[in-house]
């Protein structure tokens, strides 16, 4: 009945609107599933269009019920570094207590994965009052964790007088709460640790050349950063909450690490001396008034030292000045400002900042391993920018060209690469000015229009791009990547997006990768 009914209506006509009519109450359901204004969906009308021997209606002349997708909610943000999860691990290995039973730790441990390892260094101080307060369910691991922070172990320290509180305490000493503060900051510490431990063994190698997995040239989750010398000033800052203040000197790995080793100097009121891989050599840096009570000069014992620097990289500098300090001194304790999570030759006792490889320092630009895979700009890197007033293509710009201020100079190596929107007419005295500032280099590309208004008619940023592309492709990094240093922000962002490789932008401390 529903073919024969469903046949007339598809062949129209009169019969098709006398059915129509006659049929509308026996039928109505059916009806309106073959004239597609049933609630179902286009699929589901065919489907019935398809059994009763009807043509199935095309997508195209669709008016129904549309497909209803489930709404997708938005993945809540998980952080990588759990910091809370692997504090609550040492609770429960330290003891038989489970962090969450009848504490605020569960909370607390919430928190710090959230914060990852920077926010929890942060709120160091607020982690350890927390800790504190819940010394009467923690008070075993509080206990523990206060042993085997002053065990050594390569734990880091974050008061030099730990391992005075726990030996009085043991002694029956009243110096609970301080020995309690103690375990807290190591267990803080330590979790830290294992969470950094965790990132080292998820990095990917990207170099093309064959390093082997765990090299400290590797990439990890971190986005590539140039570090400036305003966020070195804040990073030292860092440093300074870790030191220990129990040392009796200071020591600075010349030259780099002379800044921090200075500034901690200075905050802990200690002599500083200074130290040469290169020379082997110890110096004594020398000391204010305030350190010997009036002009009394004060002469660096042969007590505990703290060697600072600026980067361990690989580790390889450390090894090397842990020979040289060993020679003087038996208690040393290493600290950096930055540390490289991958580092394969040994790691610092305190750092302050982990910095990832590929990384770039302001104060380190042209002078670091990755400078012979490194394309640069020319004015805003090499030398400053031209004014305004001088960009006239005449003898202001010839001034410019001549005169023009150093900027970051490179002193390893020669530059394999510099790629300039000088026109070519100016190459003479560009190479003249190189040559005077002891820059070395391979290639120097000049732009080839034959003057200035003619090249601003130009892509420059295409053109540098090509031109980096094209040595991009026939060389070996070792142990890379490759990239172009620009000096103005949207040409670096638009070589970058044309080449799909590495570009840094100093003055704004950006990097595309």
């Amino acid at each position: 009945m529903l073919r024969r009914i469903a046949k007339l209506l598809n062949d129209g006509g009169d019969h098709g609107m006398i059915l129509r009519d006659e049929c509308i109450g026996k039928f109505g359901r059916q009806l309106e599933i073959c004239n597609g204004t049933a609630d179902l969906t286009l699929n589901e009308t065919n489907k019935y269009r398809a059994a009763w021997g009807l043509a199935p209606i095309p997508a195209v002349e669709w008016a129904g019920k549309k497909i209803e997708k489930p709404e997708r909610k938005p993945k809540a943000a998980v952080h990588s570094e759990k910091v809370g999860s692997a504090l609550a691990k040492l609770v429960d290995d330290l003891s038989s207590i489970k962090s969450g039973s009848g504490c605020s730790c569960e909370l607390l441990s919430s928190k710090m994965n959230e914060w990852g390892i920077s926010g929890c260094e942060a709120n160091r101080e607020y982690i350890v009052g927390e800790l504190v307060k819940n010394s009467e369910i923690l008070g075993v691991s509080l206990a523990k964790a206060a042993v085997s922070y002053v065990s050594g172990a390569g734990i880091v320290e974050t008061t030099g007088t730990a391992a005075r509180l726990v030996v009085d305490w043991w002694k029956g000493n009243d110096v609970e709460q301080a020995a309690r503060i103690a375990g807290a900051n190591w267990l803080l510490t330590k979790a830290i640790e294992d969470v950094q431990k965790k990132k080292r063994e998820r990095c990917r190698i990207v170099s093309r050349n064959s390093i082997a997995f765990g090299s400290p040239f590797t990439i990890g989750s971190d986005k590539p950063r140039f570090i400036t010398l305003e966020q070195y000033a804040k990073d030292v800052r860092k440093l300074l909450t870790l030191v220990p203040h129990d040392v009796d000197c200071v020591a600075g790995v010349a030259r780099s690490g002379l800044y921090p080793a200075s500034m901690v100097a200075m905050w802990l009121h200690k002599p500083m001396i200074i130290v040469s891989q290169s020379s082997g050599k110890i110096v004594e840096a020398g000391n204010g008034w305030r350190l010997g009570n009036g002009h009394r000069h004060v002469t660096p014992s042969t007590g505990r030292v703290l060697v600072v620097d600026d980067t361990v990289m690989t580790g390889g500098s450390q090894a090397i000045i842990r020979g040289v300090i060993g020679k003087q001194f038996a208690d040393v304790a290493y600290a950096t400002v930055y540390c490289n999570p991958a580092a394969n030759l040994g790691k610092p006792d305190i750092h302050a900042v982990d910095l990832q490889w590929p990384h770039l320092l302001e104060w380190n630009l042209f002078n670091s391993v990755i400078s012979a895979s490194t394309a640069v700009d020319f004015d805003g890197i090499l030398c400053n920018d031209c004014s305004p007033e001088k960009d006239d293509d005449g003898p202001r710009y010839l001034d410019f060209i001549q005169n023009a201020k150093p900027l970051y100079l490179p002193r390893k190596e020669p530059l394999p690469l510099i790629v300039t929107a000088r026109i070519e007419k100016y190459r003479e005295p560009t190479e003249a000015w190189l040559k005077r500032h002891g820059v070395r280099w391979k290639k120097l590309i000049m732009h080839p229009e034959k003057s200035t208004r003619e090249r601003e008619r130009t892509d420059v940023a295409a053109y540098k791009a090509e031109h980096f592309e094209r040595w991009a492709k026939t060389h070996t990094p070792s142990p890379g990547p490759v990239m172009f240093i620009e000096s103005e922000h949207g040409q670096a962002r638009e070589i970058a997006r044309i080449s799909r490789r590495m570009v840094v932008c100093p003055s704004t401390a950006t990097v595309w990768s």
